[in-house]
Formats: structure tokens, sequence, C-alpha cells
């Protein structure tokens, strides 16, 4: 049970979110607003510092040795498993579209999800960080692709242009995204 608040609150103190190990070996704790806020993340990220989460994610480690370092390969998303997308994770067993790849210091590869991905320990802290930048564009794309199904509903003409890898998607003829092809094919439906 996670009792920690967090060291950089300014107004009210919050319960912790997460913990990582500063530069003179002390423990610091932090909440996930302070963790969030333009200055804290960038700091924690462009100094490499690894972030331990607490109760926020699960932590159990269903089929993964705990005593090993993980280096990540790949995150991917498969597409919506109402099309076929997805597997199950190698670690916890829950279905999952957004798959990351992992391997072992002994060179055994993992397809696991990116929740499990975030609780591993990695031999490259940018792992970590690469694990939760696909996690926001996944839910960004999902934001855009909410957008584009809901303008369809209002009865909005939404098209596709495709020029040199990219696809253009217009609302009435307006431009309003730009995303790669393949993440156009995997998101949308238009």
């Amino acid at each position: 049970m996670n009792n920690q608040l967090c060291d950089y609150c300014v107004n009210e103190t919050k319960k912790a979110s997460f913990s990582f190990e500063n530069g003179q070996g002390q423990i610091k704790y932090i909440c996930k607003p302070c963790f969030k806020s333009s200055f804290w993340g960038r700091w924690l990220k462009n100094n490499h510092i690894h972030l331990t989460a607490l109760d926020s994610k699960d932590v159990r480690r269903y089929n993964l040795p705990l005593d090993h370092k993980y280096s990540l390969i790949s995150i991917e998303y498969t597409g919506s498993l109402l099309d076929g997308g997805g597997s199950a994770c190698e670690n916890c067993g829950k279905l999952i579209v957004n798959i990351a790849t992992v391997r072992t210091e002994e060179n055994k590869i993992y397809h696991i999800g990116t929740d499990c991905a975030e609780t591993l320990s990695f031999t490259d802290h940018n792992d970590f960080w690469k694990v939760r930048e696909a996690q926001a564009r996944h839910a960004k794309l999902m934001g855009y692709a909410r957008k584009v199904k809901k303008a369809q509903a209002e009865g909005v003409k939404v098209t596709s242009e495709v020029q040199e890898g990219t696809t253009t998607i217009l609302f009435n003829g307006v431009w309003q995204y730009r995303v790669k092809t393949d993440i156009f094919n995997r998101y949308f439906k238009i």
C-alpha cells in the first residue's frame, strides 16, 4: 500500500504515483499532476531517470521472470479487436492491441501489452519513455478516430487523400488531420 506523499507539490500535497532515485542516491516521490507538469516531466526524461510506478499500475508479474532486465525491441498497434487485430499478452494473458516486443538478457522474446511493459525493469531507461510515448500516441490517434466517427455520424462528409506515404483527412473538403498511410489504415475507417 502506497502511503507516500509527493515531494514536489506546492499547495496541497497529493499521494505519490511514482518514485525515482535522484542524483544524490535519495528516493523521491512524485504525483501524476507534478509529473505531468512541463518542468518535471521534461527534467525526468532529459536526465534519463527511471520511474517506478506506485499503485498506479498493478505490478504483478505473471509469466515473465522478476529477476531479469529487458530491452525494448518495438511497439506496434495491431488494429481493433473487432477487425481481427490484437493478441494475448504473454505476461498477464489479457487481450491487447498495443504490443510491446521485449527481449531478456538471455535473448528470449516476449510480446506483451504496454501496461505490462511499463512495469518492467529495462536495461535502457529510455525504453520506459518509449513505452509512455507510444501509449500517448495511441491515445491521440484514437481521439482523432473518434472525432472522425462522430463527424460521420453528424453527417459531415469525411474524405481522405493519399500523397507520398501520408494520408490527409478532410471534413467537408477542409484539411483536418494528416497521418502516415500505414497508421491511417490501422486507425481510420473512411
